[in-house]
Order: structure tokens, then C-alpha cells, then sequence
């Protein structure tokens, strides 16, 4: 299903997972994205780490962030990310117009 940011919501994706489909969408202007942590536990007292930082859509990171189009007008970055608002991992994907 593809949606406007409207209907970015937790509530509505839940719906639309549970009947077996995919959501595509805008992420809203509040949407909170964090980087994945990868790495080994620290051996620490306490919960391992989850995340490792905040995803800035104008200086993405680009040993997470892949090329999965490119061409001569548009090169599309993809990266598996968390969404604080939908409560669960998502592909999210970046696009450069040149």
C-alpha cells in the first residue's frame, strides 16, 4: 500500500501489515529514525545498546546507508533504520536529484 505521511501513523501500519501487505509512505516531519547497533555486547552492567544515534536525513551516514539506484539523475540511498513511531525496524530510503 502506498500512503501519504498523513497516515504514517502506528495504528494504520499495524492494519496494513496485519493483512499481509507492504506500507510505503513519506516519513512525517516528526519522525524520529535511529541507527541500528550492531556491535557486541561491552561486557557492562546494564542493557546492551540498541541504537547508535539519530538519523539526519542532511548528512547520512554512509557506512549504513547503501546505493540502490543510481542513474544520471537520481541516486536512491536505502538503510535498514528504527522508527520510534512505528515501535519497529523499517527500510527507509533517501533520494539525491542531481
Amino acid at each position: 500500500m502506498v500512503a501519504d505521511a498523513y497516515f504514517s501513523k502506528k495504528p494504520f501500519v499495524d492494519k496494513v501489515l496485519e493483512a499481509k501487505m507492504h506500507f510505503i509512505s513519506w516519513h512525517r516531519d516528526d519522525s524520529m529514525l535511529m541507527y541500528k547497533h550492531y556491535g557486541s555486547p561491552t561486557g557492562k552492567r546494564g542493557r546492551p545498546k540498541k541504537f547508535e544515534g539519530r538519523v539526519n536525513i542532511n548528512d547520512l551516514d554512509a557506512t549504513i546507508f547503501v546505493v540502490e539506484v543510481c542513474n544520471d539523475d537520481l541516486i536512491i540511498y536505502a538503510a535498514p533504520v528504527y522508527s520510534k513511531a512505528f515501535k519497529r525496524d523499517i527500510r527507509t530510503c533517501c533520494g539525491i536529484i542531481s
